[in-house]
């Protein structure tokens, strides 16, 4: 288990990393103490079973991809969550699009100029597709719409 815990490539989680066989351990003494206690016929000392270890080491894999979507949350930037908003808009306006003014109303206490910024960079990266509407009155606009 300590192999492939350390082979992480990010190092961010080293001392994480480091640790979690020794709770792995720790979780499958106290499974075993837990099924030894439970035994009418006791031994004279608890036994750690495969079956015990197995379940530690699924326990404590959950626990290292806690981690791992932590360590994304908080690594994510304030522009990283409004371009995910603005795709979740987008993405619900369907194939008819959305203008950059409707994005704008739907996110009150954000400024038009991220909004804009976000909005461009989803273009540049291809998560938005921007496309030209002429309505029936007014003004020729652009919307935009996941591809």
């Amino acid at each position: 288990m300590r192999y492939d815990l350390q082979t992480e490539e990010s190092g961010r989680l080293r001392a994480y990393y480091g640790r979690l066989p020794t709770k792995a351990l720790k979780i499958a003494t106290l499974l075993a103490a837990l099924d030894w206690a439970a035994e009418t016929q006791r031994a004279k000392a608890p036994t750690i079973e495969l079956r015990h270890w197995n379940r530690a080491q699924k326990i404590v894999e959950s626990w290292r991809g806690s981690a791992h979507r932590l360590l994304a949350y908080i690594s994510m930037s304030e522009m990283d969550a409004l371009e995910e908003r603005v795709l979740v808009i987008v993405s619900k306006a369907g194939q008819e699009g959305i203008t950059l003014h409707d994005i704008g109303r739907r996110m009150q206490g954000k400024s038009r100029r991220d909004i804009e910024r976000a909005v461009e960079s989803l273009a540049a990266m291809g998560e938005v597709e921007p496309f030209p509407y002429k309505p029936a009155t007014g003004r020729p606009t652009t919307r935009y719409q996941v591809p």
